[in-house]
């Protein structure tokens, strides 16, 4: 994705960090996601690995820019302070 938008002129990155799944009675799982910069409006968040291709739901946590293939979350230190849906 980064690299389509980039070829037509579009500035893009892949941003990584965790997104909450509710496979397994609930996780986090790493992930990494991409952001276009859409002028005004800034970095938006796009995640075309789940169809999520305009908007990027509360599940998912950036922590970073990627700019290596090596990243390290430590989940052992993750907890959910607060969880609701309208499902």
């Amino acid at each position: 994705m980064a690299a389509l938008c980039r070829a037509a002129g579009i500035p893009a990155r892949v941003v990584w960090g965790c997104m909450y799944t509710h496979e397994m009675n609930g996780s986090f799982g790493h992930h990494a996601w991409n952001e276009v910069f859409m002028g005004e409006a800034g970095w938006i968040p796009v995640d075309v690995t789940f169809h999520e291709t305009d908007y990027v739901d509360s599940g998912h946590l950036r922590l970073g820019i990627l700019h290596t293939r090596q990243t390290i979350i430590n989940y052992k230190e993750m907890e959910i302070m607060e969880y609701k849906t309208d499902h």
